[in-house]
């Protein structure tokens, strides 16, 4: 089982059936971008689609 599924199983076992999982993501300040800040993005998109394939509602922010 791919990281992903165990993290949205466990999101979906915090809500309501019916609710919305929130998933947060932004970069932070701390040097100038660069290529490895997608990482925090691509991490937040593969546990919304998990999620959603599980049949979770999600707010990807």
């Amino acid at each position: 089982m791919h990281w992903s599924e165990v993290v949205a199983q466990r999101a979906l076992k915090r809500v309501h059936p019916g609710e919305v999982v929130v998933i947060g993501s932004g970069i932070s300040l701390s040097s100038s971008v660069h290529v490895g800040h997608c990482r925090e993005f691509i991490t937040a998109a593969l546990i919304d689609h998990a999620v959603k394939r599980n049949g979770g509602k999600t707010r990807f922010i």
